[in-house]
């Protein structure tokens, strides 16, 4: 894969895609002067910030939903549109025979 990346990388010039001698150069440098670890400590910081804002709600809405009939009322439909359809469902079932009632 390496290989792959050098040819590439020669192909179209380092301007387009970087070698990747010069990539790990460039880490290399951020490591020494602590580029690398603050950007780092961000993502990783972002990733936790992700996790509660939206993990931890989630993990609490159904027992919300479940103790208030009125917010399980008013949430339900947008709940409910993140589901996809079953095509059983969405198509008419026309392999049935129609039962001709007389």
């Amino acid at each position: 894969m390496l290989l792959a990346w050098q040819a590439a990388s020669v192909w179209t010039g380092p301007e387009a895609i970087s070698s990747p001698l010069l990539v790990a150069q460039q880490l290399y440098r951020w490591s020494l002067n602590g580029v690398l670890g603050a950007n780092a400590g961000y993502t990783l910081l972002a990733a936790v910030l992700g996790f509660v804002i939206g993990g931890l709600p989630g993990l609490a809405l159904p027992f919300v939903l479940r103790k208030r009939p009125f917010a399980t009322a008013v949430l339900d439909p947008f709940i409910l549109i993140g589901y996809p359809r079953r095509c059983s469902e969405a198509m008419p079932d026309r392999t049935r025979r129609q039962r001709v009632v007389t």
